[in-house]
């Protein structure tokens, strides 16, 4: 009879605990005694906001409108620029960075633009296949090899 292998006591993994870095320490808790204190500090965007993402790396707002895609500096949540797109007749409209944060990907009524940000224009553009049917979310793989588009039917 053979003996039984023995395997070596598997690694203890640290998990780290989450720890919330307060970027303004000036600014208090906000609770239901100092509610009516509240004020507006910045406003993003103009008009109806359809999306909004972050850059992979946490430095860019993006703020998608009727109108306009706006770029915010997150920290000083100061205009950075923003890119004109043509009006859209669905609600539903859906922006993305790519995870290398090299691209911008925003949805239209007829498909998807990606934008490139250091050369500041448009590179391509990718049609929808179903008319009928709006793109209601974007996401870039991790290797940002694909893009998956998600649609929901309006009835």
């Amino acid at each position: 009879m053979l003996p039984s292998p023995t395997l070596p006591p598997a690694p203890t993994i640290q998990t780290p605990t989450p720890e919330i870095v307060d970027q303004r320490s000036d600014l208090e808790e906000i609770t239901p005694e100092n509610l009516h204190r509240m004020e507006v500090t910045a406003q993003l965007g103009k008009g109806r906001i359809y999306d909004i993402t972050v850059s992979p790396e946490g430095r860019v707002v993006a703020v998608y409108t009727a109108s306009k895609i706006y770029l915010y500096d997150s920290t000083t949540l100061h205009e950075q620029g923003f890119i004109e797109v043509e009006p859209v007749t669905s609600e539903k409209r859906a922006i993305t960075f790519s995870p290398d944060g090299d691209l911008l990907a925003f949805s239209t009524g007829a498909g998807i633009i990606f934008w490139d940000l250091s050369a500041w224009l448009q590179v391509r553009w990718v049609s929808s296949n179903i008319p009928e049917w709006v793109i209601s979310d974007l996401e870039f793989s991790p290797d940002n090899r694909q893009i998956m588009q998600y649609r929901k039917s309006h009835f």
